[in-house]
């Protein structure tokens, strides 16, 4: 995986530029140091021991917590996910560990993501590129896929489509995600408060990619000293 350091913010202007031909996806973290790995797949690395001696969680949590997620979930949406791959998508969308990462086709959203929290340390760009990576065989269920693969969603929800999401669905949730299908763009920390105050002013911001009242009710709190 190469890594390239940007000093100015303009560069990310230029990398979008030099990709033109449209397949590259983005990733933006708001720390260089994490490991590129799916939420259920970094609790694996890291799981919580319980009193018993059983870690949490294990493997066969995963298609149990898929499972109880669309019962609870199916109240709330207007039309049902055709596949356990649209289901996922969702799940991943409102906070569930699956074996889904998110990316987004738009370079500024993934920066957005990158500087929303900054740690007083480098953030990064991932920069994925997808002619190298299979798409989802829509086909077979995500739990029986042999490889790393990336994934369109069908059923899109405004989140999803506010943040040009796209995902990519690991084989293995716990192995960490490289090769030279991938690219690094550190954003030192000293940009990052500008990064964040140019993004703002193009409108990449929590209440354009969060579609919903609680975004909005919270920016006006933020205009008027009200956080």
């Amino acid at each position: 995986m190469a890594d390239i350091t940007i000093k100015e913010i303009a560069e990310i202007y230029s990398i979008r530029r030099g990709h033109w031909d449209g397949h590259f996806i983005y990733r933006g973290e708001n720390s260089s140091e994490y490991s590129l790995r799916p939420k259920f797949g970094r609790k694996l690395v890291e799981p919580y021991k319980a009193a018993s001696g059983k870690a949490f969680p294990a493997p066969a949590h995963e298609q149990p917590m898929l499972t109880e997620f669309k019962r609870f979930a199916a109240p709330h949406l207007s039309t049902r996910p055709e596949d356990e791959w649209d289901w996922l998508a969702i799940a991943q969308h409102h906070g569930l560990a699956t074996r889904l990462l998110d990316w987004t086709s738009n370079i500024l959203v993934a920066a957005y993501f990158a500087c929303v929290r900054p740690r007083k340390e480098d953030a990064v760009i991932y920069v994925l590129d997808t002619e190298k990576i299979q798409d989802a065989p829509l086909s077979e269920s995500p739990f029986s896929v042999a490889q790393n693969v990336v994934f369109h969603p069908r059923h899109s929800t405004a989140r999803i489509a506010a943040q040009a999401g796209v995902f990519t669905s690991h084989a293995d949730p716990a192995l960490e995600f490289s090769g030279d299908m991938l690219q690094r763009v550190i954003l030192p920390a000293r940009i990052l408060v500008e990064l964040s105050v140019t993004l703002s002013t193009f409108d990449i911001t929590k209440a354009k990619l969060f579609p919903g009242l609680d975004s909005v009710a919270e920016r006006i709190n933020d205009r008027n000293g009200c956080t």
